[in-house]
């Protein structure tokens, strides 16, 4: 009888302040469960993990979608938040004139 052996996976630490915590998690889970399903398929540790990366971001951008303005991944079906108005001077300025 085999042991399971677990994993240990992290996000990729280039993409942490693009994803919630939620795609992280989503990333993690079906990593560890598609690399363990590879393990019946080839012995390739390289390959094994080229599948689980693949499978893990599919999974992630099945339920997020990136917001073109702030580039940042949000729930499918979450509001988007528009950003606060940039102030400049020279519509700071403006706004003097304008009362």
């Amino acid at each position: 009888m085999t042991t399971p052996i677990e994993i240990k996976v992290e996000f990729p630490k280039a993409h942490r302040d693009l994803y919630p915590v939620a795609a992280q998690q989503i990333y993690i889970d079906t990593y560890k469960q598609s690399f363990a399903e590879s393990a019946k398929g080839t012995n390739d540790q390289l390959s094994r993990e080229s599948i689980a990366s693949r499978d893990a971001w599919n999974a992630v951008r099945r339920a997020f979608v990136q917001d073109d303005i702030t580039h940042k991944w949000r729930a499918i079906g979450d509001p988007v938040v528009a950003p606060a108005e940039k102030r400049t001077v020279i519509s700071a300025i403006k706004g003097l004139f304008n009362r």
